[in-house]
């Protein structure tokens, strides 16, 4: 890993402008997936119990995005959304005209699921990528590959990782957030093929979700996975891959533990991973800061306002000029 990347913690001129404590924080899930209202419904009623302030949902439905559009953009959302698809061999779902009113209707961005299947680089791909990103103002999420263990791995996860990566390079000014860690956080290969990756692509980014429960030992070495998420503080997300059935405060406080204790023998977010021994990271201030909240804040459009109207800031202008001494404890009664 290229230690000299470690000034990334301190000296970004986007860093938070204000570092809460792990006690009053803001926790943004950025990778859930509820498929209808009712799933919405039965989330966001669980979300304060579990301390997490927003959720986004990768898997709307049509009418769900048609709710946002009609609700407004001021009501106090904890759900915002972006649409996905989950086949490419005939291209993605959506139209430039559909992106169009994606943005119009409040949502955050969209998700390309493509696991193992080939062709992320087709022309029919390329093409609406390019008009997300002339369009501008809405992230890319993207899901290849599953993990490299047994029962898991599939001949060709490197190359779909490299289509991964040329999808990344032809398109520098989109975000790009690569669901799951991009597969790449689960052992120290990976960590190191990822840390090269984050230092030639200024516009990728990941999140934690359902990496978890590949933590426990061996692999990834602990030292060097706490050490690559205190460097790419920046780059990394809070994600879970949560349902409405798996929003429950217990599997929640699993990954807190894991990411702010030193505790050990710790499990992971889902309830078959009760099983792994992972032990907590007891990450800095700064870092939690930058991974719950502020890279969501920076990467996902509508985030900053959200947590605003919340009451951890007043606008997303306002998030880069609070003044230090400014008590931004919670109002709301969101966390624990």
């Amino acid at each position: 890993m290229n230690k000299q990347r470690t000034h990334r913690e301190t000296d970004r001129n986007d860093g938070p402008p204000r570092l809460y404590s792990v006690a009053h924080m803001p926790r943004v899930d950025a990778h859930v997936h509820l498929g209808d209202s009712g799933d919405a419904r039965r989330f966001q009623g669980a979300m304060t119990r579990a301390g997490i302030a927003l959720g986004i949902n990768l898997s709307p439905s049509r009418e769900m995005i048609a709710g946002t559009a009609n609700a407004g953009r001021r009501t106090k959302t904890r759900i915002l959304h972006a649409p996905g698809t989950y086949r490419i061999d005939k291209g993605l779902r959506w139209s430039r005209k559909d992106l169009e009113s994606f943005k119009a209707a409040g949502c955050v961005g969209t998700k390309i699921l493509c696991k193992y299947q080939s062709g992320l680089n087709r022309k029919a791909i390329v093409s609406k990528v390019k008009a997300q990103e002339q369009l501008g103002g809405l992230p890319l999420w993207v899901h290849v590959v599953d993990p490299p263990r047994p029962g898991f791995w599939q001949p060709g996860f490197w190359d779909r990782i490299h289509d991964a990566e040329k999808l990344i390079r032809d398109h520098p000014s989109l975000p790009v957030i690569m669901a799951h860690g991009f597969w790449l956080m689960i052992d120290d290969k990976g960590l190191d093929v990822l840390a090269g990756f984050f230092d030639r692509y200024s516009n990728l980014n990941v999140d934690l979700s359902a990496v978890f429960q590949w933590w426990d030992p061996p692999q990834p070495s602990y030292d060097r996975l706490r050490d690559f998420m205190i460097t790419y503080a920046d780059r990394i997300l809070y994600g879970t891959d949560a349902t409405a059935s798996h929003a429950k405060k217990r599997y929640y406080e699993n990954t807190h533990r894991i990411l702010e204790t030193r505790g050990r023998r710790l499990n992971g977010f889902f309830p078959a991973d009760s099983q792994t021994y992972i032990r907590g990271f007891g990450l800095p201030k700064e870092t939690l800061n930058r991974i719950y909240w502020w890279n969501a804040a920076r990467l996902i459009p509508r985030v900053a306002e959200a947590l605003s109207e919340l009451g951890w800031g007043a606008s997303k202008e306002r998030f880069h000029s609070l003044p230090a001494g400014l008590d931004m404890t919670i109002t709301t009664g969101l966390t624990n």
